[in-house]
């Protein structure tokens, strides 16, 4: 089940949550990019990653200044940014997700190297 947060702003509801569009959009539109390890630029990019959160349930009625009152108007930023970055990160992961046992689902293509890949 995918992650979200869902909060009423303005007598609206609205909800947060990642996909694989919204992560490809952010960077492609807005050079986004993340390392979690770095506190300072997840707090740098707090903005931004609200933003894109709203964008996949939100993108249409969403304007940068709405997005910002928001963000501001929020309780406990520490740990909605902690959240967000949460989601992010578990969004990525499923994007890369690997079967370990080299299963596959059906459908999906089983692949092998000709070569030692642990190098």
């Amino acid at each position: 089940m995918a992650k979200q947060i869902t909060f009423a702003y303005g007598g609206k509801e609205y909800t947060l949550e990642f996909n694989r569009t919204t992560i490809k959009t952010m960077r492609d539109r807005w050079g986004f990019t993340l390392d979690p390890s770095n506190t300072m630029d997840c707090f740098i990019n707090f903005d931004t990653l609200f933003k894109g959160a709203l964008m996949m349930h939100h993108a249409s009625k969403i304007t940068d200044k709405l997005a910002k009152e928001m963000v501001e108007s929020m309780t406990g930023k520490k740990k909605l940014l902690s959240a967000l970055i949460d989601m992010y990160i578990a969004t990525y992961d499923d994007l890369i997700n690997d079967d370990d046992d080299g299963s596959a689902d059906e459908g999906n293509v089983n692949w092998r190297a000709n070569f030692d890949t642990d190098k």
